[in-house]
């Protein structure tokens, strides 16, 4: 496996959206991700951050489907847009 960018995009099974997050938030095999509890348009300062750690205690560990990677969160959310209404996810 390759390694990681700043940012990957992934595919959050549960509720079939795409989203760009830091890859920090990635287990190792890339099949699940921590995401923050609550909305996720609050969360673009958190999700900005490439060095920001997942709070491993209090956030939740969803399945994945991994997408790509990107240099920049702004790349990876470009992306992530591409996808989600280019693609059948």
């Amino acid at each position: 496996m390759a390694a990681l960018k700043k940012f990957s995009v992934v595919h959050f099974m549960k509720d079939n959206t795409i989203e760009a997050v830091p890859s920090l938030w990635l287990n190792k095999k890339r099949s699940s991700c921590y995401f923050p509890p609550g909305s996720r348009s609050k969360l673009s300062k958190l999700r900005t951050g490439p060095t920001s750690e997942p709070d491993k205690e209090s956030w939740e560990n969803l399945v994945v489907k991994f997408k790509c990677t990107a240099d920049t969160y702004q790349k990876a959310s470009q992306q992530a847009t591409h996808l989600q209404f280019t693609s059948t996810v």
